[in-house]
């Protein structure tokens, strides 16, 4: 498949790669296409972008939360994943958060929205983004002294 992106410019992907959001995103529920973008300069990110295969300037940057926090464990109602599931295990997910990059460019004022994680199956292909029940889940989850200390650690 080829699309074009307003920021990565055209993108070729092979079809096994696309990702289906049978209800779309929050607010964008007609948007059921997207792909992962890896930083091909930086293959230790922790971020990707969520990038929409229909609408060339829809892309969310996405976190690797768990590599910062692995004690992050979403609690998920079963029927939110059945639309995903399908007969593989839990063990074929992954969790992504969207990241809230600040307007004034402050990397310190970085957010991730751990109430909301996109869980991607990667055996079926199918993703959702869902609500964790957790109420120690923040929309606005400030990440960035985690990510720091992270980095000082390894």
């Amino acid at each position: 498949m080829t699309f074009d992106t307003v920021y990565f410019g055209q993108v070729t992907v092979p079809d096994n790669h696309v990702i289906r959001f049978d209800a779309g995103i929050p607010a964008f529920p007609d948007e059921t296409s997207f792909v992962i973008i890896h930083d091909e300069e930086n293959p230790d990110s922790l971020f990707l972008w969520l990038q929409s295969t229909t609408t060339p300037d829809l892309v969310f940057t996405i976190m690797d939360t768990l590599a910062v926090l692995p004690d992050y464990a979403p609690r998920v109602a079963e029927e939110e994943l059945q639309a995903i599931k399908g007969d593989e295990s839990e063990d074929d997910f992954f969790i992504y958060n969207i990241a809230n990059m600040p307007q004034d460019g402050n990397i310190e004022s970085l957010t991730v929205n751990l109430k909301g994680p996109i869980l991607i199956n990667q055996k079926t292909g199918r993703g959702k983004q869902v609500i964790s029940d957790s109420s120690d889940h923040d929309l606005r989850y400030p990440v960035y002294q985690d990510i720091k200390n992270r980095k000082h650690s390894a």
